[in-house]
């Protein structure tokens, strides 16, 4: 500070004049402190009254000083990282209001997790200069969403549920996929035919502070199920007039078929009864069947059994009569082949469809 040019204006006198400084070090620039100066009253009456010269105690404070930001605060997430800049007629340094959502190393200000926070600049004081703050007050710090760059899928059977599927891609972040917020008991546990269905998936991230949950869709595709044909205790032979229960089961509890070779020579099916009935001695192949069922098995591998019929015991008026050789024909009737035998009318399968 300078007193050059400037007039005193305080100071009371009973007669009229005026003051002005008696002093070199005006023009000198002041630093703050305290100081003593000569001021003179020069009377108007320069006649009647003479010159005065006193001294003036004058205080110079330190001055104020602004803060002009350079940097921006604005879009910011937990990812995001902020160069620190401000001027000042003195050294700035910087200070946030949460050390547990952001933190300064130098001037580099960095995200701990998502929140709000003030960002504070610092003039420092110095001989000259008072220290000045400016704070930039609200700063918002949001989670970012997590790159998902492969949604789960999985192949399930028929038979199986959602509550089967692990749900296991690998992704880019620490976390675990779940069934999403629309998935319920019900989509867990119902049995679906075959077919592809997308369900509502979410990703959890480990680090709930930095990053949201996100939501894709999981591909579950549903094949039909295998199934196989067992028969416990199957025949392998049996003699002329003997009437065999079938007994084959198919895994998927679907009702089972069942047809011979050399149909009606040797043996027929006896549908109503359910037994393979043996006719005449020599050797068939005993065939069967699990066609599926759409959407939920596929066909199951034929079961084949090779039975010997052996010849049976002529006291058996019945076996006797099987024993006989009865000439066997195929005659197609309206576009669909029978076997005719014995008097008796069967399908290509060996069943009996009634008298010739």
């Amino acid at each position: 500070a300078m007193l050059q040019g400037g007039v005193a204006k305080y100071g009371e006198t009973t007669v009229e004049g005026s003051f002005a400084w008696a002093d070199e070090r005006i023009t000198e620039g002041l630093t703050p402190n305290t100081y003593s100066f000569n001021v003179r009253f020069t009377p108007a009456d320069a006649t009647h009254y003479s010159t005065v010269d006193c001294m003036v105690e004058v205080t110079v404070e330190k001055a104020q000083q602004a803060i002009v930001w350079q940097s921006s605060f604005e879009n910011l997430n937990v990812l995001s990282e902020v160069s620190l800049s401000a001027t000042a007629q003195t050294t700035v340094r910087f200070e946030v209001s949460n050390s547990e959502v952001a933190t300064i190393t130098g001037d580099l200000l960095t995200f701990l997790k998502a929140g709000v926070v003030d960002v504070v600049a610092i003039a420092a004081e110095s001989d000259l200069y008072q220290q000045a703050t400016d704070t930039i007050k609200g700063v918002v710090i949001a989670k970012i969403d997590p790159v998902v760059s492969q949604w789960p899928a999985a192949t399930l059977t028929y038979g199986k549920t959602l509550a089967d599927v692990v749900l296991t891609v690998e992704p880019a972040y620490e976390g675990a996929f779940q069934w999403g917020d629309t998935i319920t008991t019900a989509h867990l546990d119902a049995v679906k035919t075959a077919g592809v269905y997308t369900y509502q998936v979410k990703f959890v991230p480990d680090n709930g502070e930095q990053f949201n949950t996100v939501y894709g869709e999981a591909t579950i595709t549903i094949k039909e199920a295998s199934q196989t044909i067992s028969w416990e205790n199957a025949p392998t032979s049996c003699k002329v007039g003997d009437r065999i229960a079938l007994e084959a089961v198919a895994s998927s509890g679907l009702a089972v078929e069942y047809y011979v070779d050399q149909i009606g020579y040797y043996a027929m099916i006896d549908a109503e009864n359910n037994e393979l009935v043996a006719l005449a001695k020599g050797a068939i192949q005993l065939h069967v069947r699990q066609a599926g069922e759409a959407g939920k098995y596929a066909a199951a591998e034929e079961l084949v059994l090779t039975i010997s019929i052996e010849a049976g015991n002529t006291t058996s008026t019945e076996q006797v009569s099987a024993n006989k050789q009865v000439m066997v024909r195929k005659v197609l009737r309206d576009g669909v082949l029978y076997i005719l035998r014995g008097g008796m009318c069967y399908d290509i399968n060996g069943r009996l469809i009634g008298a010739e």
